[in-house]
């Protein structure tokens, strides 16, 4: 008997490298141009897997773990990851039991400014983490460079 053997099709993924690091390189361009501290961002799948993670020299040591904590939280909740908090009120138990189990398959959530939803065609693609300045302007530069890079239009723009 032989084998037949089995034609293997390639992954689609949800958002490819070479968008991600497009994305990566608008926010570090912005981060320049708005004379921020050095930045981390980090770009996950809508699966929650990291696809691509760049630290600028000169941010600190945590800021990996905060940018990707970030973008788990905004896809593990659906939302933008600052709005969380605004979302759940003064349920702070349910918030410490989400964050308790992201770090079983993260580097946990960070709720805070800085975690966007990336939507392409009305579809979630992906989440962007970013750490280093302010939560307001790490979200600041997301917004703006998916903005710029025609991300995030949709017919009910919930994300923003």
């Amino acid at each position: 008997m032989k084998n037949k053997s089995i034609k293997i099709k390639k992954f689609k993924p949800s958002i490819t490298l070479k968008e991600s690091n497009t994305i990566t390189n608008k926010i570090f361009l912005l981060r320049k141009k708005y004379k921020l501290n050095p930045l981390t961002v980090a770009i996950l799948d809508n699966g929650g897997n990291l696809v691509s993670l760049q630290k600028e020299d000169g941010s600190s040591l945590l800021r990996p773990n905060i940018a990707i904590g970030k973008g788990y939280a905004a896809l593990s909740m659906g939302t933008n990851a600052g709005n969380i908090t605004s979302l759940l009120g003064n349920r702070q138990e349910f918030l410490t039991a989400v964050s308790i189990q992201g770090t079983k398959v993260s580097s946990g959530l960070v709720p805070a400014q800085g975690g966007v939803l990336i939507i392409k065609d009305d579809t979630i693609v992906g989440a962007v983490g970013v750490s280093g300045d302010s939560s307001v302007n790490d979200q600041k530069v997301i917004l703006e460079s998916l903005k710029l890079l025609k991300y995030n239009k949709t017919k009910k723009n919930k994300a923003n």
